[in-house]
């Protein structure tokens, strides 16, 4: 089972990844897979609630799919809620979801 957590990085930004342990020693460092940065979406009226949403961290850029995080850079770690795990499965998901067509009785 996959390792999904929520980082929150000393310069402020949350991040959630797919966390893959290290094999041997404990490192300096964090191996992330699927990293998101997790965004705050303003309310556009008085009315709205603000949004959550994710957006491409830098492995958009990059042709890497695994990335090194230093530890020290890191101020806690914690475990999304499920609302967070519905909407990250579908960003790293493989398999397209189609809405169905309405049926015709």
């Amino acid at each position: 089972m996959k390792d999904i957590q929520i980082l929150k990085l000393l310069n402020g930004e949350e991040l959630i990844a797919e966390v893959i342990p290290f094999n041997g020693v404990v490192p300096t460092h964090v191996l992330l897979k699927n990293i998101f940065k997790i965004v705050v979406i303003p309310a556009m009226t008085r009315d709205q609630e603000p949004r959550v949403g994710l957006a491409p961290w830098t492995s958009a850029f990059s042709e890497d799919k695994e990335f090194k995080l230093a530890k020290d850079h890191i101020t806690c770690i914690m475990a999304p809620m499920k609302e967070f795990m519905t909407e990250y499965n579908k960003q790293t998901s493989s398999i397209e979801t189609v809405a169905a067509p309405p049926l015709i009785i």
